[in-house]
């Protein structure tokens, strides 16, 4: 996304999803094989040392798809900065206090 109005149309999607089950169905794949592809990345940067072992995987996978979605609503809403770098940012906030 670079603009605000592209954020909007993804949250007018949104409304679709949320309103009408055929298109909830899928908005729930999508959000969950994302989920799991999160899970995957996260745990395959465990195994590499990259994030300690014993951490909760499932839990961080959460976190990060919150903190993605949360950090490009407020940019939509502030128009403050360039959405990839706080994006960047924010998540290397969140992963920095894991490591």
């Amino acid at each position: 996304m670079f603009t605000p109005e592209e954020m909007a149309n993804h949250l007018g999607m949104l409304q679709l999803d949320l309103s009408e089950s055929e298109f909830r169905a899928h908005a729930a794949a999508h959000t969950r094989a994302v989920d799991a592809a999160l899970r995957e990345l996260l745990r395959d940067a465990v195994a590499q040392g990259e994030l300690p072992s014993g951490t909760d995987v499932p839990r961080l996978a959460r976190a990060v798809k919150i903190t993605t979605d949360g950090s490009l609503l407020r940019w939509a809403l502030t128009g403050d900065g360039d959405p990839a770098a706080l994006l960047h940012d924010d998540l290397d906030h969140l992963l920095g206090r894991i490591s």
